[in-house]
């Protein structure tokens, strides 16, 4: 199952590579998230995927991830849902620092160069459903990316969202 995801995966970028001009230089694949992400090996299928699909000296894969981790720890402007919370209650706070890091290893990665494409893929969520944020899990998300674009001076960042099954679509045992 986890491999057939990460096939899945590898084709989706495949197909958004389809518009990539593959004479052109440096293509950034950038790969974050929580556990499933974390455990992700790039190497074993899909940085020969994508190399195999454009030169393979053209190619950048970028993994920063880190298991059981919820979205404030990479959107620095994440706020629960107002109504979350009630008095007295500790109220969780962005921090934004592994965003820091992966920030840290994209510029060391690609320095001065100027990426013809960037393709972000996230995998995660997980721990914000069982910590109950499913409402503004959508606006964090987006924002997240926008924080990216701002950061990486580009609008036109590729975002590919990993989901591993269906488990309870009907959010009747863990709502979020």
């Amino acid at each position: 199952m986890y491999f057939s995801k990460l096939l899945i995966t590898s084709i989706f970028c495949l197909s958004i590579l389809q518009c990539a001009d593959p004479t052109q230089k440096t293509h950034v694949f950038i790969l974050s998230g929580q556990s499933n992400m974390a455990r992700l090996d790039p190497d074993l299928s899909f940085t020969p995927a994508v190399k195999n699909a454009l030169k393979p000296e053209s190619v950048i894969v970028i993994k920063d991830a880190l298991a059981g981790q919820p979205i404030r720890r990479w959107y620095k402007n994440w706020e629960p849902h107002p109504n979350r919370f009630t008095s007295g209650e500790q109220i969780p706070v962005a921090t934004g620092d592994l965003y820091d890091s992966l920030l840290v290893k994209i510029n060391e990665k690609i320095n001065n160069i100027k990426p013809v494409s960037i393709t972000f893929l996230w995998m995660q969520g997980e721990r914000d459903a069982r910590e109950g944020h499913g409402e503004v899990y959508a606006s964090s998300l987006k924002g997240l990316i926008k924080q990216l674009e701002t950061d990486l001076e580009r609008t036109d960042i590729n975002v590919v969202i990993g989901r591993l099954s269906d488990f309870d679509m009907e959010n009747s045992k863990y709502p979020h």
